[in-house]
């Protein structure tokens, strides 16, 4: 992750206007898009929109 900046699923799925499914799909698909910390799972707010991008989400991000 670039820096302390990162998002629950949850959040992630309320900036991006995408239902919290598609959320963790991404992140389960897309290297780099989450990590694991003390049993929660937190997005990279860049990464996820990188993906979001290469699924042809452009406008969600």
């Amino acid at each position: 992750m670039r820096d302390t900046h990162v998002l629950t699923p949850r959040e992630a799925a309320e900036q991006t206007g995408l239902r919290l499914e598609t959320v963790l799909k991404l992140a389960a698909d897309h290297s780099g898009v989450s990590t694991v910390v003390a049993e929660a799972v937190r997005i990279d707010p860049w990464a996820l929109a990188s993906a979001l991008a290469n699924e042809g989400f452009r406008n969600a991000a």
